[in-house]
């Protein structure tokens, strides 16, 4: 799928793209380093227990494709406006909740 706006960009991911089916790698798009934000080179990701059972369905199906995995770590590629804890080629992790809202049913 290719970006569509020009601040986005195309990362490859691994995920599940349809309930039942094995992982394999797909393309999506990724907002570019906005204001506050940084994009990194993920190095590692954890994929846990319970990411598998969301994967297979163990809580109810969910929506798919479904990237699971959550406590990333990379290096730092870009900065955005204002960020000024870290700098590109530093090191960052993240948490399990990224790109959430906070106001809509799901975060």
């Amino acid at each position: 799928m290719p970006a569509t706006q020009s601040d986005e960009y195309q990362e490859v991911a691994w995920a599940v793209p349809k309930f039942g089916e094995k992982f394999e790698p797909i393309h999506i798009n990724r907002a570019n380093a906005a204001p506050g934000m940084v994009k990194f080179k993920m190095l590692f990701c954890g994929i846990c227990h319970t990411d598998m059972h969301s994967v297979n369905g163990d809580f109810g199906k969910g929506q798919y494709p479904r990237v699971p995995g959550h406590e990333l770590l990379g290096e730092v590629v870009e900065i955005g406006q204002g960020v000024s804890k870290v700098q590109v080629g530093d090191h960052v992790g993240v948490g399990c909740f990224i790109d959430s809202c906070l106001k809509c049913e799901h975060c």
